[in-house]
């Protein structure tokens, strides 16, 4: 005896897939982000976990935030070492 062929027919759900107008819209210019990564004490992590739960923002919402907030301060200057204040 032969074996059967048996075919598999792929079961059509109606999503996911490539076709036209699927995916994410691409945003304009001006919104796009760029990521960054860097490292922090696991107890800043945590502050910062904290912050984002009472806050209701997500940690890059937070994190971006402050930092916008954080550079539109007035820079403090630092004195560069070996300088002599008179």
């Amino acid at each position: 005896m032969g074996k059967s062929k048996k075919s598999k027919k792929k079961k059509v759900s109606g999503r996911g897939g490539a076709r036209r107008g699927a995916g994410r819209k691409p945003k304009p210019e001006g919104e796009k982000m760029v990521s960054i990564s860097f490292a922090l004490l696991p107890e800043l992590r945590d502050q910062i976990d904290e912050r984002r739960r009472l806050e209701g923002v997500g940690r890059s919402e937070l994190l971006r935030r402050y930092s916008q907030e954080g550079l539109a301060r007035k820079p403090k200057l630092r004195k560069q070492k070996g300088s002599k204040t008179s």
